[in-house]
């Protein structure tokens, strides 16, 4: 039995040793993009969950009829997520449904609208509308909910004042979970 391996004319150990260097790098390289993927939908997915998860913390002027509405605008991951992730589900006992919207406009009838990054500022379009509005990005402006990463974690920031403005009542264990409220003590 041989304990040294030939080597082919015209290439070194150290050779074969780069090119074994190389497609580790290569291999890692690919693992942290498909963990940066991986990362980024289970971020998207914890974001679609929260849409319905924080509904019955939400009290409305009236009860939605029929069902609880959620409507979504523009399309990022969480919009995409969202017809899987709200199937089946219920706010107290009401069964959700879920309507794509082109604007803010567009968003009668809707208790919850979620506002993709790449989607029309409302630019007040909802002030006033008992919608509870939700920014898929930390620096949107006039959003009741504001989605923030910090750390590992999926957190929100609530405005209660504009959610107040809203005609919307938002209870004190969610302003407790929230990451940062204005607008109001939690």
């Amino acid at each position: 039995m041989r304990r040294f391996a030939r080597l082919k004319p015209g290439r070194s150990r150290t050779a074969r040793r780069g090119g074994a260097l190389s497609l580790c790098v290569l291999l890692a390289a690919g693992d942290a993009a498909g963990a940066a993927r991986e990362q980024a939908s289970l971020v998207a997915a914890i974001k679609a969950t929260y849409l319905y998860k924080v509904a019955p913390f939400v009290t409305w002027p009236a009860p939605p009829q029929g069902s609880f509405t959620i409507c979504t605008t523009g399309d990022d991951d969480v919009t995409a997520l969202a017809p899987q992730v709200v199937a089946n589900q219920q706010v107290n006992g009401v069964p959700i449904s879920l309507r794509n919207i082109a604007d803010s406009k567009s968003a009668d009838g809707c208790q919850i609208l979620y506002i993709a990054d790449n989607a029309p500022d409302p630019a007040g379009a909802l002030a006033g509308k008992p919608i509870l509005t939700v920014a898929g990005r930390p620096d949107a402006n006039g959003e009741i909910v504001r989605f923030v990463v910090v750390g590992d974690h999926v957190r929100f920031d609530i405005d209660n004042r504009q959610a107040e403005d809203s005609g919307l009542k938002i209870s004190s264990k969610l302003l407790s979970l929230a990451h940062r409220t204005t607008g109001g003590a939690p």
